[in-house]
C-alpha cells in the first residue's frame, strides 16, 4: 500500500481548497468560529450549528456532490512552541498534533473520509464565568449539544 504525501496532506489545507472539486482528503483549521464572546452553551451551539450547515453547503457546491455523512468530535490543541501566545482564532498559534492524529484515525478508515473541518476552539475565555468546569468538560458538553441537535432535533 502506498500513498502520496505533500506538505498539504501532512499539515492541513485551507477550507476553500478543501471545498474544491479536485481537492485531496485533508483537514482544515482556518474557518473557525469565535467562541470567546459567547455566553453559554446555547449560544455557542447556535453559532456552531450555523457554521456546520454553511460548511456543508460550501462543500456540496464546491465539490459538486452531496455530503452523505458527517461526524462531530473533539480533540485537544496546545500552543505552538514558536508562538508567544495561544490564539483560538489563529491556527498558526496551535500545535495541531491532536487534530492530525484525529484526522489520521479517519482517513485510513475503510469507509474513507474526504475531510475534517475544525469548527472552533474552546479555551478558558470561551467558558462563562458562572460555569465551574474546565475547557475539556465544556468542550464535551458542547459536543453533546451538537450531537443531540443533528441527531435528534
Amino acid at each position: 500500500m502506498s500513498s502520496t504525501y505533500s506538505r498539504t496532506t501532512i499539515g492541513g489545507t485551507t477550507f476553500d481548497l478543501l471545498c474544491s472539486a479536485d481537492s485531496v482528503p485533508n483537514y482544515a483549521c482556518d474557518a473557525v468560529v469565535d467562541l470567546r464572546r459567547e455566553h453559554g452553551l446555547a449560544r455557542a451551539k447556535e453559532k456552531l450549528t450555523k457554521l456546520v450547515r454553511d460548511n456543508i453547503s460550501s462543500l456540496e457546491i464546491g465539490m459538486d456532490r452531496q455530503v452523505e455523512k458527517f461526524y462531530i468530535g473533539k480533540t485537544s490543541v496546545q500552543r505552538n512552541r514558536r508562538s508567544r501566545r495561544f490564539d483560538p482564532m489563529e491556527y498558526q498559534t496551535w500545535r495541531k498534533k491532536g487534530i492530525s492524529s484525529r484526522w489520521g484515525e479517519h482517513k485510513h478508515n475503510p469507509y474513507g473520509r474526504d475531510g475534517l473541518v475544525v469548527l472552533g476552539v474552546v479555551n478558558r475565555d470561551a467558558i462563562p464565568r458562572r460555569c465551574r468546569v474546565d475547557q475539556e468538560l465544556y468542550a464535551l458538553a458542547l459536543e453533546q449539544q451538537l450531537l443531540h441537535h443533528f441527531m435528534i432535533e
